[in-house]
């Protein structure tokens, strides 16, 4: 990583090293749909997060509404600095 050479600089280091966390905590998560072929709609949750289930008119609604609930899910635990629990996919 390249030293910042006054103060000016120090903001830029600080986002780079914030972008290389970033990259070093990625991973995938497998989502699964359900279609109801009753009501119709989807129901959707990460293989990963079991707990986290969202519902949709159609399959982009149903994966936009998880990725909401992991988000918040996320900064939910995070404000809260709890630990995510193995047992239960929370």
């Amino acid at each position: 990583m390249v030293q910042g050479c006054c103060y000016l600089c120090k903001p830029r280091e600080t986002e780079q090293r914030a972008m290389e966390t970033m990259k070093a905590k990625m991973f995938t998560l497998d989502a699964i749909l359900e279609e109801d072929p009753t009501l119709g709609g989807f129901t959707a949750f990460f293989k990963q997060f079991p707990n986290i289930i969202t519902e949709g008119e159609t399959e982009e609604e149903a994966i936009q509404n998880l990725l909401n609930a992991l988000h918040d899910v996320f900064v939910y635990k995070t404000e809260r600095k709890t630990h995510w629990s193995s047992a239960n996919g929370m």
